[in-house]
Formats: structure tokens, C-alpha cells, sequence
């Protein structure tokens, strides 16, 4: 599976555009999206985000620091924190070990980048275009 994305530096100084493409197994892909974005979702934001572990019963849960007692909420947050800890955050990793793929980057410049990608994603040149014209005013 071939996945494009582009980056880019607005700043006057640096302005540089790249292309990457990433080419994987699709399977991989797929796994590697059903962390990131599927479960991701409702983990962090979503309605397991809501779901807050009780503030009581403190005990020791860290081996290497026996005398710190932590609540369920100090130690985990939310049902959301902990499936982010035991699911999606070692599925990414499964997925992340497992990754032999072909990467190109290719450095385009930045002005043939915008005009490629202008009309298809505005906000986000706009967005880079706006930051980067506020850092230019040298503070001294």
C-alpha cells in the first residue's frame, strides 16, 4: 500500500517542500490505521475518555517505589488512559517493529509544492504561511 505526504518550512529563510512516499504490506496498514485512528478515537477524546477510574483506595502499584500510594485515577486517569496503555500503544509498536517499508523523500522546493497542493489543502498552507510570518519579527 503506497501512502503520499508532503512537508513543508514556510519560514523565508528555509523554504523547502518534500514529498515522502511510504509503500508497506496493505495488512500492515490496515493495523497500523485501526490503532492510530480508529481506536485512538475513542481512547483519547472519545467516550472511553469520559469514563473516569474512582479516586480512593490508594495502594502501591509501582515496584520500584513501594511506599508511593496511588489512586486508580492518579495511576491510570481514565478507562480511555489505560486501554491507550495495554491496546493501541503496543499495536502501534507490533506494527512499528514490524515495518520494512520503502521510503522515498524527495525535495521538491517549496514553491512547486504549493502550487501542486494549494488548491487541495489551503487551510493548511495558509495555516504554515501565517505562523511562519509572525516568527519572522526578530525580537532583539
Amino acid at each position: 500500500m503506497k501512502t503520499w505526504s508532503y512537508g513543508i518550512n514556510a519560514l523565508p529563510e528555509y523554504k523547502y517542500g518534500t514529498l515522502h512516499l511510504l509503500d508497506q504490506p496493505w495488512w500492515l496498514a490496515v493495523i497500523d490505521w485501526i490503532a492510530e485512528h480508529g481506536l485512538y478515537y475513542f481512547c483519547c477524546g472519545g467516550p472511553l475518555a469520559r469514563i473516569q477510574f474512582p479516586n480512593w483506595f490508594p495502594r502501591a502499584r509501582d515496584v520500584e517505589c513501594p511506599n508511593d500510594l496511588y489512586t486508580l485515577r492518579e495511576w491510570y486517569g481514565s478507562l480511555g488512559d489505560l486501554v491507550h496503555l495495554k491496546l493501541t500503544a503496543p499495536m502501534t509498536g507490533w506494527v512499528f517493529e514490524r515495518q520494512r517499508p520503502y521510503e522515498v523523500s524527495v525535495e521538491i522546493g517549496y514553491d512547486r509544492l504549493r502550487e501542486l497542493f494549494f488548491e487541495r489543502d489551503r487551510e493548511f498552507f495558509e495555516q504554515h504561511e501565517r505562523a511562519c510570518a509572525g516568527s519572522e519579527k526578530d525580537p532583539a
